[in-house]
This record gives structure tokens, C-alpha cells and sequence, in this order.
């Protein structure tokens, strides 16, 4: 029931250094590798299929009434949404709001979705520090209706394509409810609703998405070296990416790389051919090359730096 729908999540009062973990400048002592499948990454069923948003904000808004209140003053117009399928992610009767054509459905979390993102679960990571230890009780759960999926399979082409509404939504939403967490599923990443905010502020002006906050970067061991890995770049594009640099080369700078390679694949879509792109520094070069998925694994992509002897 889970794949079945899409979603965010925003949490409140907390501080800390952002996208701290995303850069690699700070650890905070969690496991953040991302698990793999034989044959490519592994795909992480309904957090990439479908996924949700979640925020946390003010306690007094997170009550039926004060949400409702809150939501016609922000112009949603909420209604009753009657339906057994989100039964599974929010807990009670949801409402439905309109931003545009983009309907969404709106409610407190369920035990099962707050389990499944909480920081320390299976696979899920912060830019930064963790939200604190309320966040569940102060949470609001997020689920678009506008792509549905009965299954764990990611959605088609046509529908991963990135949809700027629900991100403009959500800084309303992060305005509304004085959100200072948010936690997007599909990367099963946790980050700062203000710099979420200035994000999305920003991807107005340059069309650039938000990728820090929509897509995890992830380290991972690779032998006798280390690799770095995404997670929740499939929503998008279909693929994830397991990355080779040198050795000499931090996780900052790495991320710094991949999430340029990002953005390129979040617009333009997949890569499907073997491409060298430049890098960052002079004669710097990136290898990319397709490779399918196996044993349940995701598609994905390797790469490679030149210098590494591809």
C-alpha cells in the first residue's frame, strides 16, 4: 500500500550546520552507506516508488482544527478526503488540498510512516544534523495524488519528471507551520526547511532543483577504497549513481561533482550511452557509463574519473 502514493514530511524546531552530512564536512556518528543489490543499487521499494513530504511545525497547528484554519488562510481550500488507500500513511481522516492541478492529501503521520523515516531507520540520513526527538508528535504528512502506483515499481518516464509545484507548495506549507525539518522520502533524507526554502527560492530564478535536499549522497566500501553512492536520484531519472574518485579527492568535493552531474540528468533525463563530462577542475574528466540492474537492483550508472585509468 506503501508505493502507492508520493509524499513530504516538515518538522520544527531544531538548529545545527546545514547539509553538513551532503557535504561531508561533519559527521555525526551514523551509519550513512546506502545499501546496495547485487548487480547495482538497490531499490528501496516504497520510499523511491512513492514518494511523500513531511513537515513539523508549530504543536498547536498540527491539531485538526489548527490545521484546517491554518490551511484556508493560506488559501488550500481543505476538504474531507474519504479513501481506505492512505490509510497506511496518515493517520485519520485526511484532507485534501489544491495548490493549481496539483491536489495533495494532508494529515498526521502514521506509526508505520513515521517508523519508516525516522532518523536511525533503515537507510535514512540528514543534510545536517537530525531532527530532534519530538519531531513525530509535531509532524505533518504530505502525499500528492497526482501520481499513484500500485506497485513497488517506479513511476514512468512521463511522470518523473521534475514537478516544480509540489516544492512551491511545500515552502508555503514551511511558512504555515513554522517547519523547521523537512524529510523527502525518496532519498529517505531529513534537512533544514530554511534552506529547503532558500532552494526553492533560488531554483525560481535559475530552474536549478533543490538536489542537496532531494537526493542523498551517500558513502559506501568499495574494496580497499571508498565510493560514494545516490539515493532518490531514481524518482527522476530512473537511475542512481556509485561513484569511483580518486582517492585524493574528500566526500565534499565528490558531492560537489555528482551533484552537478545531478542536476544535468534531473533536466535533461537519463544518461543512455557511455559520456565523458568535464569536471570541475582543468583537465578534469568524468567517465559515465549505464549499467542495468540485477537481483532487484536498480538501473544505475558507474562513475568513474579519467585518471583512474578508464
Amino acid at each position: 500500500m506503501f508505493a502507492a502514493f508520493k509524499g513530504a514530511i516538515i518538522t520544527t524546531d531544531s538548529s545545527g550546520d546545514q547539509d553538513r552530512d551532503q557535504r561531508g564536512d561533519q559527521r555525526d556518528g551514523h551509519d550513512h552507506r546506502i545499501d546496495r543489490g547485487r548487480g547495482g543499487v538497490r531499490a528501496d521499494g516504497w520510499h523511491q516508488a512513492a514518494p511523500f513530504a513531511l513537515l513539523a511545525g508549530d504543536p498547536a497547528a498540527v491539531a485538526h482544527d489548527g490545521l484546517s484554519a491554518r490551511l484556508r488562510r493560506m488559501g488550500f481550500r481543505p476538504e474531507p478526503a474519504a479513501g481506505d488507500a492512505v490509510a497506511a500513511l496518515i493517520d485519520g481522516a485526511p484532507l485534501r488540498l489544491a495548490f493549481g492541478a496539483l491536489n495533495v492529501l494532508a494529515g498526521p503521520p502514521s506509526t508505520a510512516m513515521c517508523a519508516a523515516s525516522a532518523p536511525g531507520a533503515d537507510g535514512v540520513t540528514a543534510a545536517g544534523p537530525p531532527p530532534p526527538a519530538d519531531w513525530a508528535d509535531r509532524a505533518i504528512a504530505f502525499v500528492p495524488e497526482s501520481m499513484p502506483r500500485a506497485d513497488d515499481t517506479p513511476p514512468p518516464a512521463a511522470q518523473r519528471y521534475f514537478d516544480r509545484r509540489f516544492f512551491e507548495m511545500l515552502v508555503l506549507l514551511i511558512d504555515t507551520f513554522d517547519a523547521d525539518y523537512l524529510y523527502w522520502s525518496p532519498a529517505r533524507l531529513w534537512s533544514r526547511a530554511d534552506l529547503f526554502r532558500t532552494a526553492v527560492t533560488e531554483m525560481l530564478d535559475s530552474g536549478m532543483p533543490p538536489v542537496l535536499h532531494l537526493v542523498a549522497f551517500g558513502a559506501r566500501t568499495q574494496g580497499a577504497g571508498t565510493g560514494v553512492e545516490t539515493r532518490g536520484l531514481a524518482h527522476f531519472t530512473g537511475q542512481e549513481m556509485a561513484a569511483r574518485p580518486p582517492s585524493t579527492m574528500d566526500h565534499r568535493d565528490v558531492v560537489r561533482r555528482l551533484a552537478r552531474l545531478a542536476l544535468d540528468m534531473m533536466i535533461n533525463g537519463p544518461i543512455l550511452n557511455a559520456r565523458r563530462f568535464p569536471g570541475l577542475d582543468a583537465g578534469e574528466v568524468l567517465v559515465v557509463r549505464p549499467a542495468p540492474g540485477a537481483d532487484g537492483a536498480s538501473p544505475h550508472i558507474d562513475v568513474a574519473w579519467q585518471d583512474n585509468g578508464d
